[in-house]
């Protein structure tokens, strides 16, 4: 009877310790951890709570030969070498855990780059792709030779900037025109062509230079190896006589061989240089005129004291 009371009793231990380890793996399985020495659930958010003093969590330790090279996504290790530290695994590459150049530079080669949002040097809050802020000099180009700066659009070369020797060269390498603007209305534009536009989109058909609006200036070089009219003063220059050229006058209101007002506003304006060749023609033909008229005037005095010399006698 003893011995049967005892393995009972026996058995009813076993039996005790069965069901204390079974709902203790039920609550592992289905509900959070909490490790820790003053008895505290875990929180709410965690599936495990780990509290200790003076101790800490130790993750796997390995080599950067020995880590796996495609685990599952969130995998985390220690790294024992090769810049040491936690990494984590993101199912794509293993990255160094709160290191900026592992997790948002990517290495091409002997080349990195940039894979996430913009670049701040200077701006904790950069705005652009490239975001500079400093003093006076906030970019500096340096080059063994001419430092050269190009822009493209996608990959079609479209301008560049460079500092060649003491020379300094703006082009868009394009048949397209270079502009100036302020207040965003062109003030200058250079064409394809090379012709330059002063106020204005498209320059005058045909001329190198346009400018809408006034102009002042100190001196002009008008460079034109063409006639002058010196030719006026040869004795074979035939000269309208004084008598045709007032009935000119007379009949079309402007001197002849100079462009009437209606002939100016439909050419649209006056070439300055041909109309300064016509208007000095007209000065040295004046200036013949003037020598004609003083002949005869010299004559008819001369006429006049022979007469006068003739009733005195």
């Amino acid at each position: 009877m003893h011995k049967l009371q005892k393995s009972i009793s026996v058995n009813h231990k076993n039996w005790f310790f069965t069901v204390i380890i079974t709902l203790l793996l039920s609550s592992i399985s289905f509900a959070q951890i909490s490790i820790n020495n003053d008895g505290a659930l875990p929180d709410s958010s965690a599936a495990l709570d780990v509290q200790a003093i003076g101790m800490g969590f130790l993750a796997p330790r390995m080599s950067e030969a020995a880590r796996p090279a495609t685990p599952a996504t969130g995998l985390i290790i220690y790294q024992t070498d090769n810049d040491a530290g936690y990494y984590y695994f993101d199912s794509i590459a293993w990255h160094k855990v709160g290191k900026a150049s592992r997790d948002f530079w990517e290495a091409n080669g002997s080349d990195i780059f940039f894979n996430l949002g913009n670049v701040g040097v200077g701006a904790d809050e950069p705005n652009a792709k490239l975001h500079i802020s400093g003093g006076i000099e906030v970019l500096r180009l340096e080059s063994s030779s001419d430092p050269l700066f190009s822009f493209y659009s996608g990959s079609t070369y479209k301008a560049w900037m460079q500092a060649f020797g003491d020379d300094f060269y703006i082009t868009n390498r394009m048949s397209g025109r270079l502009r100036l603007r302020t207040s965003n209305v062109d003030r200058l534009v250079i064409e394809g062509n090379g012709n330059v536009v002063i106020g204005a989109t498209t320059g005058a058909t045909g001329y190198k230079f346009s400018v809408n609006g006034k102009m002042a200036c100190e001196e002009i070089l008008i460079d034109d190896q063409g006639y002058w009219p010196d030719y006026v003063f040869e004795e074979n220059y035939n000269l309208m006589s004084i008598d045709d050229f007032g009935k000119s006058i007379k009949e079309n209101n402007h001197l002849p061989g100079i462009p009437s007002a209606k002939e100016v506003a439909d050419n649209g304006g006056y070439l300055v240089g041909d109309l300064q060749k016509k208007m000095l023609e007209k000065i040295e033909e004046l200036s013949l005129y003037i020598l004609e008229l003083n002949n005869r005037v010299k004559t008819l005095e001369d006429e006049n004291r022979e007469m006068k010399s003739k009733l005195s006698d």
